[in-house]
């Protein structure tokens, strides 16, 4: 489960371009496989890289949670 507001995706780089829910779902379902830390890190990373210098004009709140079933538990 991922929870976010809405400055995640309406982050702008340098041209004024925003980060969109398209970009946003890719970087989710390339890293899908991960923990909920490291799929949070991939996120805001590529939401930095994404931005460069740009500050962020509104918050940018990510919530990831993963079901891992009992006894397949990791890192």
């Amino acid at each position: 489960m991922v929870l976010g507001t809405d400055g995640l995706w309406e982050a702008c780089d340098l041209s004024g371009t925003m980060y969109g829910k398209e970009r946003l779902f890719s970087v989710l379902r390339r890293h899908g496989g991960l923990s909920a830390a490291q799929i949070a890190a991939a996120v805001l990373g590529d939401l930095r890289a994404f931005k460069g210098p740009v500050e962020f004009e509104d918050d940018a709140t990510l919530v990831v949670v993963k079901w891992v079933p009992t006894g397949e538990a990791t890192g």
